[in-house]
C-alpha cells in the first residue's frame, strides 16, 4: 500500500469513486493537476485505487479537498491514512493553518484528527424566478486586479491571488464613486462573491442568482441570509467549515457566495 501522485491517465477511473451528489470528480481533479499549487494523491494497493485526496496551498493557508475512499474499501481506516498524509504534507511545507468543508460522512474523521468548526454555511435553493437590472456593475478590467486581490485578502485572511488570477477575465465588480466594493467570479467554482459593503454584496448576489438555482453563504452573513429568507429561497442544508492549527481572521459576513467545498 502506498501513496502516489494522481496522473492524467487516472482520471477515467476516478468518477467511479464519487459519492452521491459530488458530481464529476475527475473534472475537479483535472483542474488540480493543471494548477501549480495543488497536490493530488491516490492511495494504491495492487493497482487498485483505495482512495484519493488533495492538498491546496495559498500564501499562508492550506485546504484539504476531495478526500474520497472507494466505497468497496470503506471502514478500513483508509480515510484516516489519507487525511494523515495530506495534513503531514501541509505541515512539512510550513503551513500552520489547514481548512476544509466537512460532509456528514467526513465530519467524525476530522473531529478525531483535531479539526474544529470555524463556522457553518447555508445552502439555499431558488423557488421563484426573479427579474433584475444590475446597478453599478461592470466587467473586471486589468487595472482592477490588485484591488480585487487586496479585497479578497482583507475579507478571507488568505492569500489566494494565484487562484483568483485564473478567473478574473470573466468576472464582475461593483463600483461606486471610483471605488471597487465587491467582485463576482462567475466561473470560479460555484461563483465567488466578496464584498465589503452590503449594497455591493446584494447587487452582485442578485446578478448571480439570475442564472443559478443554488447559493451557499456563511451563517454569519446576516444581511445575505435575510435576503434569501425574504425572497422565498428554501434552505437545503448546512455545511461545516472546519480549521486545524492557527486561526485566521475571516470576515464571513462579507462572503456572499463561496467558491466550493474545495477552494474555500
Amino acid at each position: 500500500m502506498k501513496f502516489e501522485k494522481i496522473k492524467i491517465e487516472d482520471l477515467d477511473k476516478l468518477n467511479q469513486l464519487s459519492p452521491n451528489g459530488w458530481g464529476d470528480v475527475a473534472s475537479k481533479i483535472e483542474i488540480y493537476l493543471k494548477l501549480g499549487f495543488c497536490h493530488s494523491v491516490k492511495l494504491v494497493e495492487n493497482n487498485v485505487i483505495l482512495g484519493i485526496g488533495t492538498a491546496i496551498f495559498y500564501k499562508n493557508t492550506s485546504w484539504i479537498a476531495h478526500l474520497i475512499v472507494n466505497e468497496k474499501y470503506r471502514k478500513n481506516g483508509y480515510g484516516t491514512q489519507i487525511l494523515n498524509y495530506l495534513c503531514d504534507y501541509c505541515k512539512n511545507n510550513t503551513y500552520k493553518t489547514i481548512l476544509l468543508f466537512a460532509t456528514d460522512m467526513g465530519y467524525p474523521l476530522y473531529i478525531k484528527y483535531g479539526f474544529k468548526i470555524q463556522t457553518e454555511y447555508v445552502r439555499y435553493e431558488k423557488t421563484i424566478e426573479n427579474e433584475y437590472n444590475p446597478n453599478n456593475i461592470r466587467n473586471i478590467e486589468i487595472n482592477d486586479y490588485e484591488k480585487i486581490f487586496e479585497l479578497d485578502k482583507l475579507i478571507t485572511g488568505e492569500g489566494r491571488q494565484n487562484l483568483l488570477l485564473q478567473y478574473l477575465n470573466n468576472g464582475f465588480v461593483y463600483h461606486k464613486n471610483n471605488n471597487i466594493m465587491g467582485f463576482y467570479l462567475q466561473n470560479l467554482g460555484e461563483g465567488l462573491i466578496i464584498a465589503n459593503k452590503e449594497e455591493a454584496g446584494l447587487e452582485l448576489l442578485k446578478l448571480r442568482i439570475l442564472n443559478n438555482s443554488n447559493s451557499t453563504i456563511p451563517i454569519d452573513n446576516i444581511f445575505g441570509n435575510n435576503y434569501f429568507s425574504k425572497n422565498k429561497f428554501k434552505e437545503i442544508m448546512k455545511i461545516r467549515r472546519m480549521i486545524y492549527g492557527n486561526e485566521i481572521e475571516c470576515k464571513n459576513e462579507n462572503i456572499y457566495n463561496r467558491i466550493g467545498g474545495n477552494f474555500g
